[in-house]
């Protein structure tokens, strides 16, 4: 856990890579969980490499969409002529959707790292996993939840936990809870 971290901090450096380092580090967590050994370093270049156009670009429409939700939730609810309980409706709406739309990322990272899917089938069966699975869709928000509220809350003390360990252990406990659900609606049946 604490080298695929240090591979994802250091291929994160240049910003634009987050997201094709979250790809590969959930390829990593993946593998793992699949078949119990990982080679660390070789897997992780690999997904980099090979998922980089397609995860920057999922990357991109979830970076949109959350500050979209973001400024929806800071500036409407202040514009002249929305009451205080419409404000506070957009605002939790925004917010809502903010959640929901962590979830599907975690969903889109995690699927684009484990299947050879275009892009919009990414996104369209994240969407989809949001609602089929909405007990895994809840784990995944109360995770995205509890890994801001930490770094957030205790920041700058708690920056030692992401330098070290958190976010891999964060995608870790995200490739698990969407293991399930890839399971039961992305894979083929094995017929007996």
């Amino acid at each position: 856990v604490l080298f695929a971290n240090a591979l994802f901090l250091l291929f994160s450096l240049p910003l634009v890579t987050v997201p094709a380092a979250l790809s590969a580090l959930s390829r990593i967590f993946i593998l793992l969980i699949r078949d119990g050994y990982v080679n660390v370093w070789q897997d992780f270049i690999k997904e980099f490499k090979t998922s980089f156009l397609k995860s920057t670009a999922i990357g991109v429409v979830y970076a949109v969409f959350t500050a979209l939700m973001y400024l929806a939730s800071k500036v409407y609810p202040r514009v002249n002529g929305i009451s205080e309980t419409g404000g506070a409706v957009i605002f939790s709406a925004a917010v809502a959707l903010m959640l929901l739309a962590s979830a599907a990322a975690c969903y889109a990272f995690s699927m684009n790292a484990q299947f050879n899917l275009k892009m919009g089938a990414i996104i369209k069966n994240s969407l989809l996993l949001l609602f089929y699975s909405l007990k895994n869709t809840f784990v995944l928000i109360a995770l995205s939840i509890a890994f801001n509220f930490v770094v957030i809350y205790f920041f700058p003390g708690s920056m030692p936990l992401p330098l070290t360990f958190f976010i891999a252990a964060y995608q870790l406990a995200v490739c698990v809870t969407v293991k399930t659900p890839f399971e039961k609606y992305l894979m083929p049946k094995k017929e007996e």
